[in-house]
């Protein structure tokens, strides 16, 4: 720590001070020593007013210090205050980071219920009962706050700060537990967002969930706004991926072949490593090429990192690789380690029935495919699954 915190006294260039601070700030909160790190922090602050994006991260750090220390109002007027003035600017790409610091701190905590006192015993008198808690304050009244704490001055609103209030709300009824809210509030930006009007946080995010709800021309608007203007932006790695699933989608498998690569070559360090991986399997499938698509899902499969849902799929495709190359026996295998010891993934495991049971009807096994299939339907957790009513109409053939 004392070599770091000289380090950081010293530095004589941007990349060594920064890699000095993110150092210095791990142990700094590792070692809960959130004064030190205010201070470490306002001090860079101090010297990097001029650049936003800078100052702002600055200001994350110093809050979330504040936050520890116990100082809550302190820290919401500081990040209300950088906010406010830099809402309607696109280009700032911390400004999401410090209205979900916001939410955060503003969101009520969740009470825990009082408990009723003890009955006395015989001849005392009955214990005083604790004093009924305020009402607890409504998604409505939070979100009032929250839109006086972030709304701009009149001659600074523009579809920018308008689409960071929603995004504001939207991450308000995530924090608060209310999905409904939190997808109302998302579904309008998606509706009314311009993508000249979006950060690259929320371009990533809008493409993200358009694409997934079947808007393909927002999705790609999105996706090429932010490959095109924010190359730089830690989001970038969103927008190959993005035009990938969409090329994907629609049928277009060597163009989605080619910007699946594009993420996994040209974007180190990728939060989008998995999703690139997946992407350029599953298109290898497509493709015909299944000896390298079986790579790539064995690697995905042994990867520790990866475990869950990942790991289903990617067995589920390695069974169906088997399946398409006449190999059912081998298919039936992976399909049902899929369903016996990965039963957390219901759509995965609910595809790995069905084809598990075509794979049976292959080799002729139909009372295997039967017994599969009726021990499939008869699972509650599966209700919900489409291949469920496939697996009943396979029923009364066999």
């Amino acid at each position: 720590m004392i070599q770091f915190a000289a380090a950081v006294d010293k530095a004589k260039s941007d990349d060594v001070l920064t890699y000095a601070m993110d150092q210095l700030t791990d142990l700094y909160v590792g070692s809960n020593k959130w004064k030190e790190l205010a201070t470490m922090w306002q001090r860079y602050y101090s010297t990097h007013k001029s650049n936003d994006d800078l100052a702002l991260k600055a200001i994350l750090w110093i809050s979330r210090a504040n936050i520890k220390e116990g100082k809550v109002e302190e820290a919401k007027k500081l990040l209300a205050e950088h906010i406010k003035t830099r809402i309607p600017i696109v280009a700032n790409q911390q400004v999401e980071g410090l209205i979900q610091q916001l939410v955060t701190i503003t969101a009520p905590k969740r009470r825990r219920a009082v408990s009723a006192p003890p009955p006395p015993a015989d001849g005392e008198k009955p214990a005083t009962a604790a004093p009924a808690p305020a009402p607890e304050l409504t998604f409505e009244d939070v979100e009032k706050q929250l839109e006086d704490l972030l709304t701009p001055p009149q001659a600074a609103m523009n579809g920018t700060a308008q689409m960071r209030i929603l995004f504001a709300k939207a991450w308000l009824a995530k924090t608060m537990k209310l999905p409904d809210k939190a997808e109302k509030y998302l579904n309008i930006i998606i509706e009314v967002a311009k993508p000249d009007d979006l950060s690259p946080m929320l371009l990533n995010i809008v493409g993200d969930n358009a694409r997934k709800k079947g808007d393909l021309e927002k999705a790609t608007g999105c996706y090429i706004r932010l490959r095109d203007f924010f190359k730089d932006s830690e989001f970038s790695d969103g927008a190959p991926v993005g035009l990938a699933e969409i090329a994907f989608e629609k049928g277009d498998y060597d163009k989605a072949l080619e910007l699946f690569r594009d993420a996994l070559n040209n974007y180190p360090g990728s939060s989008h490593v998995l999703d690139a991986t997946q992407g350029e399997a599953k298109t290898l499938v497509k493709l015909k090429k299944y000896d390298e698509a079986k790579k790539l899902f064995e690697q995905i499969s042994n990867t520790k990192e990866w475990r869950g849902h990942a790991t289903a799929n990617a067995l589920r495709m390695l069974g169906e690789i088997e399946a398409l190359n006449g190999k059912h026996a081998a298919a039936i295998a992976y399909f049902q380690r899929v369903f016996i010891a990965h039963q957390k993934w219901k759509d995965e495991m609910a595809q790995a029935y069905l084809l598990c049971a075509k794979s049976f009807i292959a080799l002729s096994e139909r009372e295997k495919a039967k017994a599969t299939l009726e021990e499939m339907v008869k699972r509650t957790d599966l209700k919900v699954q489409p291949e469920v009513k496939e697996a009943e109409k396979l029923l009364t053939t066999l």
